[in-house]
């Protein structure tokens, strides 16, 4: 169960520790029911600041995504795999058992998951 920033924090860590490859989806939504953009990026947790509240995934190409997850609203599971759907069809299939989604204050949607 991921209910804070130290939690989410933990589980990164965790899957720096085994270089689990996560896959980060970010979206950025519209007051329109379609968002904005979307990115998604498969790679390997690099960095963790956590001091900043905030992590790095680059892929083996050194593209990468930067977030911060301070203020953030944790939701993950059911809930969280239901609503990013919502966003995407990037995400078809399979189970995300550790889906975590990121709300930032603003409403950007950040979805990490490892990827099997």
């Amino acid at each position: 169960m991921i209910s804070s920033g130290d939690d989410f924090e933990l589980l990164l860590k965790k899957w720096q520790s085994e270089s689990t490859k996560v896959g980060v989806l970010v979206v950025v939504p519209e007051p329109t029911s379609k968002p904005r953009a979307n990115c998604l990026l498969a790679g390997h947790i690099q960095m963790i600041y956590e001091e900043k509240k905030a992590f790095m995934v680059a892929t083996e190409h050194a593209d990468t995504v930067f977030a911060h997850y301070s203020d953030c609203i944790f939701r993950y599971g059911t809930d969280a795999e239901r609503e990013i759907r919502q966003f995407s069809n990037f995400l078809t299939g399979g189970r995300f058992d550790e889906l975590v989604l990121l709300t930032s204050p603003v409403g950007v949607v950040i979805a990490v998951f490892p990827l099997k």
